[in-house]
């Protein structure tokens, strides 16, 4: 399990993790999020969940400059977007048509976790993992493996530190 780094630490408390794991042509992500209390997990509007409590992952294609986003609650519902470039006129791609293979969620012992498996999208990527925690005060941080700049954004790959 890999700690997560909060972009601007306003949970001071919380500790969030990831577990990811990639093969030919699946990945699956195991999220913990520790001291879970003062976490908001409510999400007002379904298409942006990014906008509440989220677990959410970004694949990279090697070979071009597409993507896709995932973006799940607690409750599982989740979306699915596809970039052709950084940013640019993302598509929503109807549930009905892209799916996770797995997904669970439970509380146990102050910890949240979520855990799902998600087919891969392209036949080369990089996969990068984050969360999006909305504390009881509506503050939002982000927590990642890695910052690269002056704002929160995962639409781009994130070289390791």
């Amino acid at each position: 399990m890999k700690k997560l780094i909060p972009y601007y630490n306003y949970n001071k408390d919380v500790e969030s993790f990831c577990d990811l794991i990639i093969d030919a042509k699946n990945y699956s992500i195991d999220f913990h999020i520790k001291n879970c209390s003062e976490i908001n997990f409510k999400s007002s509007k379904l298409k942006q969940l990014w906008a509440s409590t989220c677990f959410e992952a970004f694949e990279f294609d090697t070979n071009s400059n597409s993507y896709v986003e995932w973006n799940f609650n607690k409750t599982l519902h989740y979306n699915f977007y596809y970039f052709k470039n950084y940013r640019n006129k993302g598509f929503h791609i109807k549930s009905l048509f892209i799916k996770p293979l797995k997904t669970k969620a439970f509380l146990k012992d102050e910890t949240f976790n979520f855990n799902i498996a998600l087919p891969r999208f392209f036949k080369t990527s990089i996969v990068q993992t984050n969360i999006v925690i909305k504390n009881e005060k509506g503050k939002i941080d982000y927590y990642a493996l890695n910052h690269a700049s002056l704002k929160p954004d995962f639409h781009k790959i994130i070289p390791a530190s």
